[in-house]
């Protein structure tokens, strides 16, 4: 019977520190599901300098799960190479380490309730786990920048774990469709949002509107507000008139 892992809370302390010196240097980056979140490509996509077309073409896959409605982007893993490495990851480390996932900042810890924690590798493949810094976890999370996308991770979080979610039945492909290009597709969603009738239904604030114009987060912000106003009919988004409800959010009526 495996043992159950230990439960690690905000101020307990674990071992581990990550450089090019351990033997095992990155082989945490390969043949490894890394999941990524809206913010996540938002990031990576900058870090680049790629569009988010662009990074989705080159570098991702998408899943579904047992939400259809929500897309599951994944890292597309180098199978052509030995030990399946991650694309943007070679031997001098990853070439995006300012901007890396979530899951890249969290290792080797996996967060497991809010308050709680527990390591998700062993020594014997992480041979940081036997280095001799020690830090208390809320420390750890706040040196790898976990914090820095816990507002906007949130903010997906209240999309993809909320209460009507579950029961959504919803056969339209181009449903799921519209809520990848909002929350992944994030120029393209731009383009949605300046270049068809969006702004003749929606009634936004002329200073957030600027803000949407210069500031991609803000504009994240915003595919937010128009998921949850299509999906689940919440009062994120303010229409012009009653008439502009039709076809004002992802669930359209053809």
């Amino acid at each position: 019977m495996t043992e159950p892992k230990e439960l690690l809370g905000f101020q307990d302390h674990f071992r581990f520190h990550c450089h090019p010196k351990v033997t095992c240097f990155t082989s945490c980056c390969g043949d490894v599901t890394i999941f990524l979140t809206p913010f996540d490509l938002l990031r990576l996509t900058e870090a680049l300098g790629l569009s988010s077309s662009e990074f989705l073409a080159r570098y991702t896959k998408v899943l579904r799960g047992k939400k259809p409605i929500l897309p599951l982007v994944v890292m597309k893993m180098r199978e052509d190479q030995e030990g399946k490495p991650c694309p943007l990851v070679d031997k001098d480390g990853c070439r995006v380490y300012g901007s890396r996932p979530w899951s890249c900042r969290m290792f080797p810890l996996d967060q497991v309730s809010r308050n709680q924690f527990q390591l998700v590798a062993q020594s014997d493949f992480c041979k940081g786990l036997e280095e001799e810094k020690r830090l208390p976890v809320l420390d750890y999370l706040h040196e790898q920048g976990v914090d820095k996308s816990a507002l906007m991770d949130a903010a997906y979080q209240e999309i993809t774990n909320h209460p009507r979610m579950d029961q959504m039945e919803v056969d339209n492909p181009r449903v799921a469709e519209m809520v990848y290009l909002a929350c992944y597709d994030l120029d393209r969603f731009r383009d949605f949002v300046f270049e068809t009738s969006f702004l003749d239904k929606f009634d936004l604030e002329p200073d957030r509107l600027e803000r949407i114009r210069k500031d991609k987060v803000e504009l994240l912000k915003l595919a937010f507000d128009w998921v949850k106003f299509g999906l689940f009919g919440e009062k994120t988004l303010k229409l012009k008139s009653p008439s502009a409800a039709a076809g004002g959010g992802p669930v359209e009526k053809d």
